[in-house]
């Protein structure tokens, strides 16, 4: 628990050391996201999506990780 505590210290560190529309951005993504997950959720539980006739490869979990890791790395390099 100590860890995860030190880690959401780090990240409002980060927060505090951006400008307000950086924090606007962020925040307007953030919440973008959840309107997203939240309505796909919505779209599944009442059955609004329809089963895809073609099989269409999405790039994998991984990919996306790594991409966050390295904007991670480099706000962390920029205000460090």
């Amino acid at each position: 628990m100590e860890t995860f505590i030190e880690i959401l210290k780090f990240f409002v560190a980060i927060y505090d050391k951006t400008t307000p529309s950086i924090r606007f951005a962020y925040i307007f993504w953030i919440l973008f996201v959840e309107l997203y997950v939240f309505a796909s959720a919505l779209e599944k539980h009442n059955n609004l999506t329809k089963p895809r006739d073609k099989w269409m490869t999405n790039y994998h979990g991984t990919h996306y990780l790594f991409g966050r890791m390295i904007i991670i790395i480099i706000h962390c390099k920029l205000y460090n």
